[in-house]
């Protein structure tokens, strides 16, 4: 546990059991301590993910239920107090925090297949060409060099991790649903020695393998969804990875490359075994559709459709559906450890987190160039409920998608068109079990389009990962490009270092030339100007 930092209010102690209680509680999910009763949600680094796991553990440990809304009006241990305090009015029954399914690890019958999730699903059928900007699979792709490489240790590593968790072991069959094979043969890491060529003869070998890999789309019936390929060069060691999303999402690619690191380093480590399956995961959150909960989550959206914004209508060269093979671009760049400690405190002092900061900058600048400012962004977030101890363990694909309405008050600063937008998702997080997919799926049918791509703009913070695993491999990150179907710019932000680090990836034939440039050094500009 981290010591308490340095806050804008003094420390002062619970005083009395029910602010033990729920400090006690904020200490074990945020990892610092001690908290005070005046100890700010924000300062202590709460972001949106933390308060839906809050809400979670409120009312399984302390049968207490709180709106999220709440915790942005009162972000303090006596402020919650005070709004537990007033449960059981009407208003909050409409907001109670979802009671989570049970879990039961089934060992028996691991490897029979079981349905994807709503995100696994619109992943699947993206990968076909019938939809607009489809023929693409959910994909991350990286450039890891090296000094020194062990190929034969990262082999056996790597094994030991296809080994140890089922995902790495999955595929999706014809018919749709997903399946954690029992066994694979051992994976061999393709390896070419360039080491002895011209150098020019050696870059355009390196350049065709990363052609090759950077928008494969990996037959999703067969066994690996995943490529790793290795290049000796100019003294080094360039380590390809290839990934489809189907199988493990961004808290899952952390899980790996730590566990990797650790054996690697070490061959002979232990890793603590893995009771739990992805399959039990999903089969319990498939149950909890049958609850009222659920229920009220789609009433909520069903409420919203037909005021839903479009998506920004930004300007494009050519109809969506005229991109046969979408191939993305990849802008990059950070915002200085300095700079972006500011702009975090900045927005720790108006009631925002850090990547409501940065989602409102970003809205910004899609505004300006968009035909209409009021849009509709696609938000990815990653959802592990808590329904077992090894769930955070867990590799696996546990994302889903909410539509966030940007609809800024008119005449207002950035602050409070800031807060606008933060108000609103975690009102939406409260009715979070009904997925953003299903709600695309209900805007299709209302349009009578079930091919629209509905909402092709998407905002991915991996600024809520903290607790994830943080270990690295010895060696230096280089390019890297993702994709996703039935979207035309994804952006993502992350810390590195301390520093903010951001890309837009975009399907470049769409935009005019010049385009996506302006709007993102208009974005890079934003976030300097705003810390």
């Amino acid at each position: 546990m981290q010591a308490r930092p340095g806050l804008a209010n003094p420390y002062v102690a619970p005083r009395d059991d029910e602010e033990r209680r729920m400090a006690a509680l904020w200490e074990r999910l945020m990892g610092v301590g001690p908290v005070g009763a005046h100890d700010n949600f924000f300062e202590l680094g709460g972001h949106s993910l933390l308060a839906v796991q809050l809400a979670s553990c409120l009312r399984e440990e302390l049968q207490a239920e709180i709106a999220l809304a709440e915790l942005l009006a009162q972000p303090t241990v006596a402020g919650m107090v005070a709004a537990v305090g007033r449960r059981g009015t009407p208003q909050r029954a409409a907001v109670a925090a979802p009671e989570l399914p049970a879990l039961v690890p089934d060992p028996e019958h691991r490897h029979e297949p079981f349905p994807l999730t709503d995100v696994q699903q619109a992943y699947w059928l993206g990968r076909h060409a019938e939809f607009g900007l489809g023929n693409v699979a959910t994909h991350n792709y990286l450039e890891i060099d090296f000094r020194q490489l062990d190929l034969g240790r990262l082999g056996r590593a790597w094994q030991r991790l296809v080994e140890r968790h089922d995902m790495l072991r999955a595929i999706v069959l014809p018919h749709g649903e997903q399946q954690i094979l029992a066994a694979t043969p051992a994976y061999r890491i393709a390896t070419v020695d360039l080491s002895r060529c011209p150098a020019a003869t050696a870059e355009s070998a390196l350049a065709g393998v990363r052609q090759k890999m950077s928008h494969q789309v990996l037959p999703s019936d067969r066994w690996p969804l995943f490529e790793l390929r290795a290049a000796l060069a100019g003294g080094r060691t360039r380590l390809y990875v290839s990934f489809d999303l189907l199988i493990g999402d961004a808290w899952s690619w952390q899980i790996l490359i730590g566990e990797l690191a650790r054996l690697y380093a070490d061959p002979a480590a232990e890793l603590a075994p893995l009771a739990l399956s992805f399959r039990d995961y999903v089969l319990a959150e498939i149950a909890w559709r049958e609850t009222a909960e659920y229920r009220r989550a789609a009433a909520y959206w069903q409420g919203r459709l037909a005021s839903l914004p479009a998506a920004p209508e930004l300007p494009l060269t050519k109809q969506l559906a005229a991109v046969e093979r979408p191939r993305f671009e990849r802008r990059a760049s950070r915002l200085d450890a300095a700079a972006w400690s500011a702009l975090k405190q900045r927005g720790v002092a108006a009631g925002l987190t850090p990547s409501g900061v940065v989602l409102a900058a970003f809205c910004e600048v899609l505004a300006a160039w968009s035909r209409v400012p009021r849009l509709t962004l696609n938000l990815t977030l990653f959802q592990r409920l808590p329904l077992h101890p090894q769930v955070n363990s867990l590799v696996g694909d546990f994302t889903s998608l909410n539509l966030l309405a940007v609809e800024p008050p008119a005449q207002a600063v950035f602050e409070q068109r800031a807060r606008a937008i933060q108000e609103r998702l975690w009102r939406d997080l409260d009715h979070r079990t009904f997925s953003g997919v299903r709600v695309l799926r209900e805007l299709a049918r209302g349009r009578g389009d079930a091919g629209a791509v509905a909402m092709p703009v998407v905002f991915t913070s991996t600024l809520t990962m903290a607790g994830a695993p943080s270990a690295a491999l010895p060696g230096e990150a280089g390019y890297g490009i993702s994709q996703t179907p039935q979207v035309l710019l994804d952006h993502q932000v992350g810390e590195h270092g301390g520093a903010l680090v951001y890309n837009w990836d975009a399907v470049e034939e769409l935009f005019p030339a010049g385009l996506l440039d302006a709007m993102f050094a208009a974005y890079g500009g934003l976030l300097e100007r705003l810390a």
